[in-house]
């Protein structure tokens, strides 16, 4: 994450009445080691500009923009990760959080600071991908038509 991707969620915290919308997919575990061992192997790969972030989702209520990818024997469901060890689970763009806490943490390593950011789940009713893609559809073909319509009198 770079500082300026901090700085949003600082102002969401410091807001509370606002909100972050993920952007793009997110990859996320049941269990936190594994979560941290990711962020360290991208640590060590990653730019200057980049800071180490570890950030804990919590969803109080089941919400369909969260995937689980697991294996899931009370309902008999296989595992649809590649890696079925990681308990992963899809974060789907679009879904809301508000950040509850933002904390900075000191690494062993003595070289470098950690920030572990808390965001929890917002529900709305119908924002799941599958209810907004036909909001989006219509400003969609709105702003196309628009375009074409520009283009054809220019």
């Amino acid at each position: 994450m770079t500082q300026d991707n901090l700085r949003s969620y600082r102002w969401a915290l410091e807001n509370n009445d606002r909100l972050i919308q993920l952007k793009s997919f997110a990859s996320t575990s049941l269990h936190r080691e594994i979560a941290e061992n990711f962020a360290q192997s991208l640590e060590t790969s990653s730019t200057e500009n980049k800071i180490s972030v570890l950030m804990i989702f919590r969803f109080p209520q089941v919400c369909d923009t969260a995937i689980n990818l697991c294996k899931i024997p009370k309902y008999n469901l296989p595992c649809l990760s590649e890696y079925e060890d990681e308990s992963e689970i899809l974060i789907l763009p679009l879904t809301l959080f508000q950040v509850k806490n933002i904390e900075i943490n000191n690494l062993s390593n003595g070289r470098q600071l950690q920030y572990i950011i808390h965001l929890e789940n917002v529900l709305f009713e119908k924002t799941s991908v599958f209810h907004t893609l036909p909001v989006y559809m219509k400003l969609y073909i709105k702003h196309e038509c628009k375009k074409q319509k520009q283009k054809h009198h220019s």
